[in-house]
């Protein structure tokens, strides 16, 4: 970069400075404004680095220095073109250091239980790269009235109180929202960084560049059109939402329908213009995985992956294990012993939560690891989703579930004479089952058979009812070998949860580099 933005002072490389403003010389450390530097020469004609892991386009002005795939880490240096395609017409620069990327992780990870060494360290905290990630910028005219339900609820010593008004929302202003332009930039993890302060966008200039390195733009805008309106319309619902607050506590009551009455008030205002957005990305290493740190280098707000250290976890476990099993003798030696024959129920209990979880956590995985919410990896047009959450089952399912499980209760309660655990563990494994047959996609999970063979081990001993204590001790302790198994599996899959698969490795290098 030295040739591109000389230091007037000493011809020195000058890098720009978030936490001035400015343009900082390396060598002598004079500092230029960035509206009076002009650099000796600019052309549009630019380096570019292609990752043959991840297929994300790195580039800058210059290179110097970038071996690395910040995505993911791998080496991309012999992988160099050139690019004429130019810079898209606004920018928003970086506000933050480096330094403060490490200040706010540092942060946000204390206290976290199990967190691997590598990640609750300092080393390689200063391997954050600043990357300029392409967003579009869609613009939009929000006018007309539009009518929303609020409601609150107030109560007295004798009465619930529940007010219901309809407010009007007269709208004559212009909105523009943000949507990452990255196919390697999964699209929950970018809207987990918003927002950006739109109003904040200048003219592109390259002197913001000195320093850092950009991406290029690789998703076409059209992808993106119904999820920017989607998310106008909900800025402006929030908005109106903390006028009726405002307004004698009142808060909108169908957020969903009005969000949907304000996207049809929005008309295209001018076609969207292509931006540069300030992001700080941290690449750890872990196996065949890799997990991220992004921070939005213009507001602060932090995503980060973090994996569980299994060794730290199954330490803790035992100590804990072995801490309860003291005070369950000690309770036994004061009160008594209790009956054995509740055991399966217990067992059957556990083993239909971990079913649950493994199933949730199972369908979670493969969303992720095939894209199915990141509409700039598959190029498919995003839907507007205006309240989105993953959801196992329908709400008909969830009705149909509690109804079903209320009779089977009571069919059950007769024949077991009301005992407590008997009743919550027959529940409990109907409820496992219709959760695990209602979800959207994937299929079984190794965790989910583990913990699925736990409760068909419990349900023997139930129906069984072995009449010798070594066969009923011996299906106890079967089943509590496989609900350890399972706990165990159930931290490896959030492992592979929290972290991204990275396809293949060049050489080490590039972020952190570490093996836990």
């Amino acid at each position: 970069m030295a040739e591109l933005f000389p230091c007037p002072s000493c011809g020195g490389q000058l890098v720009y400075d978030p936490t001035r403003g400015q343009m900082k010389c390396r060598s002598c450390g004079s500092f230029f404004d960035v509206e009076g530097y002009k650099p000796k020469s600019f052309d549009y004609t630019r380096q570019i680095l292609t990752c043959p892991s991840c297929g994300g386009e790195v580039a800058a002005p210059s290179l110097e220095g970038m071996e690395f795939c910040p995505y993911c880490g791998t080496e991309i240096a012999n992988a160099q073109a050139f690019s004429e395609k130019g810079y898209p017409e606004l920018i928003i620069p970086f506000s933050l250091s480096k330094e403060d990327c490490i200040d706010r992780y540092r942060r946000m990870v204390k206290g976290v239980p199990f967190l691997p060494d590598e990640l609750s360290g300092t080393d390689g905290l200063s391997s954050f790269v600043g990357l300029y990630t392409p967003y579009w910028i869609y613009h939009y005219k929000a006018s007309g009235t539009v009518v929303a339900s609020v409601e609150k609820y107030t109560s007295d010593a004798v009465y619930d109180y529940h007010y219901l008004a309809d407010m009007k929302t007269d709208l004559d202003c212009s909105i523009s929202m943000g949507v990452d332009a990255s196919a390697t930039l999964d699209d929950t993890v970018s809207e987990k960084l918003d927002p950006f302060f739109i109003d904040k966008l200048e003219e592109f200039n390259p002197d913001y560049m000195a320093g850092f390195y950009a991406e290029n733009s690789t998703v076409d805008p059209s992808v993106y059109v119904d999820s920017a309106r989607a998310k106008c319309s909900e800025t402006i619902v929030k908005k109106m939402d903390q006028m009726a607050e405002e307004n004698n506590d009142y808060s909108i009551g169908d957020f969903k329908g009005t969000c949907q009455r304000v996207a049809d008030h929005l008309t295209v205002e001018k076609e969207c213009t292509g931006a540069y957005l300030p992001l700080w990305f941290l690449t750890t290493r872990k196996n065949n995985r890799v997990a991220y740190t992004v921070v939005n280098g213009q507001t602060g707000v932090t995503y980060a992956d973090l994996p569980v250290d299994i060794g730290k976890y199954v330490r803790a476990s035992l100590i804990t294990s072995f801490v309860c099993a003291i005070l369950l003798l000690l309770l036994f030696a004061v009160f008594g012993t209790i009956d054995m024959r509740i055991v399966p129920y217990v067992t059957l209990i556990f083993s239909s939560v971990l079913m649950i979880i493994s199933a949730i956590q199972s369908e979670r995985i493969y969303r992720k690891e095939n894209h199915t919410d990141d509409a700039g990896y598959t190029g498919v047009k995003k839907r507007a989703e205006y309240k989105g959450s993953f959801k196992v089952f329908s709400g008909k399912d969830a009705a149909g579930l509690v109804v079903g499980g209320l009779c089977l209760i009571g069919f059950f309660g007769n024949l077991f004479s009301g005992n407590f655990f008997k009743l919550i563990g027959i529940a409990s494994i109907v409820v496992a089952l219709v959760v695990i047959a209602t979800r959207t996609s994937g299929s079984f999970s190794k965790t989910t058979l583990f913990a699925g063979a736990g409760a068909a081990i419990s349900l023997a001993d139930i129906f069984l009812a072995p009449h010798q204590d070594i066969f009923l001790y011996g299906l106890i302790i079967a089943n509590l070998l496989v609900l350890i198994i399972v706990a165990y599996r159930l931290t490896a899959d959030y492992n592979r949860l929290a972290t991204s698969p990275l396809p293949q490795f060049q050489k080490t290098g590039g972020g952190l580099n570490e093996r836990y």
